[in-house]
């Protein structure tokens, strides 16, 4: 057996390969997407790519299988600069406020990640993002351009990113620099038709400027942005680091090309453990880096191409709805459950707040009143132990049936190649259900039929964990039985007879 040999990279990467195992088992590498420190999320943020790549990572974390999960938080955006403007602050100290509030968001909503790259924080990383610049630079990757870039005289200000607003040129929709929200072409400021400051309202006069590109036409057949031609490497002002070639004093690296990057430096440092598979969970507005710039440059570093991306579409609400104000009203299970119901793929989604409302009651009145039922007949007929007993009951083999169909296509629905939220949710829903109805067919008190009860919830506590964390954690430990576990008919197991069950005082799921 020979060993994979990647092809020779065109500029060599910062740090040496290690050597491979012949017979590797690649790690899933699930990215979701920067998110800009510029603001809280929103629910949109989670019913985006966070919720969804956390519940995949997750299941492939029950089943053993190596995953890695990483987001980053964009101290460089350009919604930063203009906040800070808005504010009258400084944009390191609106860049750290709000990182520090998203960070807190994700934790509130049980989204576990394996890192976290904040390149404003960390100097290494820094320090290997300029390296790979200056690489691109002496290697002939970037090429400077002469052009007339927007500048407002009153402001003193160039029109970089949310400075300014103009027309798109590809569809005429009104925008700023950056990705078109109407149309997702990524614009270049000098691009932009009758160009105005954001800040004052007043027209823009254009200013001669000497700028780097980052020309894509060589890396045509890695890219998934057939728009794509040149995206501008260097950027007037802003946030992003600074320019580290002579030349262009005062420019920084533009926003989009410091984030492409830095995912550039983090996909090194994860090959260094072996070979992977890239997942990435993006937002419309994220394509660029992700279908045009990342693409290019693992081109360039030799390193593999993502091999699938989950691309969402806008969710909107009529007025701003905090991540955290959503959590903090219904919790992370109800949000989790409803956001990846509601996940808009394919299409946009508005926002309902009565769907919100409606999803932690059913959480509450169909899960935990099921459940609830079950912990009372083994506390009123079992002492609350499970019984000795083989779970059984009229229409137990059907249940059992339909249960075992129910577990791989939940597998599929939370797994890399066919994710499918809104399927998961309903088929969490559909066992709930089954349970149910078995319930209403059979006597509560006989022991196979209170053990088939207790089979299903135990499966319920593996199943829905990459879903409902929370709850599924809480429900595993009232039954004594351990999670993460797989999602597979092993798992549709009665804890140990004779075990004491433990059930919460307060609520299952929807807490």
């Amino acid at each position: 057996m020979t060993a994979v040999v990647t092809a020779a990279p065109v500029v060599g990467p910062t740090r040496p390969r290690p050597c491979l195992s012949l017979t590797p088992t690649p790690t899933t590498w699930v990215v979701a997407a920067a998110a800009a420190a510029d603001g809280e999320l929103d629910i949109g943020e989670l019913a985006g790519p966070y919720v969804a790549a956390d519940a995949l990572a997750r299941r492939m974390r029950a089943d053993g299988e190596p995953v890695v999960f990483t987001s980053a938080i964009d101290e460089y955006h350009p919604g930063v600069l203009a906040r800070a403007l808005r504010s009258g602050r400084e944009p390191a100290e609106v860049a750290e406020s709000f990182g520090e509030t998203i960070a807190a968001d994700w934790a509130h909503a049980q989204i576990t990640l394996d890192g976290v790259v904040r390149v404003g924080h960390d100097a290494g990383h820094r320090a290997r993002v300029a390296a790979w610049f200056r690489r691109l630079y002496a290697a002939g990757l970037l090429t400077a351009r002469e052009g007339r870039h927007p500048y407002c005289a009153s402001c003193e200000l160039w029109g970089v990113g949310r400075l300014v607003v103009g027309e798109c040129p590809g569809c005429g929709a009104p925008c700023g620099g950056g990705p078109c929200a109407a149309c997702l072409r990524p614009n270049d400021p000098e691009e932009l038709a009758d160009p105005h400051c954001a800040r004052c309202g007043g027209p823009t006069r254009p200013r001669a400027l000497r700028r780097l590109f980052f020309p894509l036409e060589p890396h045509h057949e890695v890219l998934r942005a057939p728009w794509a031609h040149a995206l501008p490497a260097t950027s007037p002002a802003g946030r992003g680091p600074a320019v580290p070639v002579d030349g262009f004093a005062g420019q920084r690296v533009d926003p989009q090309f410091a984030a492409a990057l830095a995912h550039l430096v983090a996909a090194e440092t994860i090959a260094e453990d072996g070979p992977y598979e890239a997942v990435h969970f993006l937002r419309r507005h994220d394509t660029a880096v992700h279908l045009a710039l990342v693409p290019a440059l693992l081109r360039i570093a030799g390193l593999p191409q993502p091999a699938r991306f989950h691309i969402n579409d806008p969710y909107v609400t009529a007025a701003p709805l905090w991540a955290l104000d959503a959590l903090t009203a219904v919790g992370s299970d109800a949000l989790r459950r409803h956001v990846l119901l509601r996940r808009p793929d394919g299409a946009p989604v508005e926002h309902r707040q009565r769907e919100l409302a409606q999803g932690r009651r059913h959480l509450v009145g169909r899960w935990n009143g099921w459940l609830g039922s079950v912990f009372a007949a083994a506390r009123s007929e079992h002492g609350g132990l499970v019984p000795d007993a083989a779970p059984g009951g009229v229409g137990w083999e059907a249940l059992t049936e339909r249960l075992r169909r129910i577990a791989p296509a939940l597998r599929t629905a939370l797994g890399p190649d066919h994710f499918a939220a809104a399927q998961a949710v309903t088929l969490l829903d559909e066992v709930v259900d089954q349970a149910v109805e078995f319930g209403r067919a059979n006597t509560w008190e006989a022991a196979p039929v209170l053990a088939a009860h207790l089979a299903v919830a135990g499966a319920l506590s593996a199943w829905a964990w990459p879903v409902m964390p929370h709850g599924a954690a809480r429900l595993a430990t009232a039954l004594g039985v351990p999670v993460p576990r797989p999602i597979d008919a092993a798992a549709l197991c009665p804890p140990t007879p004779g075990a004491r069950l433990e059930p919460p005082t307060g609520p299952l799921f929807g807490l």
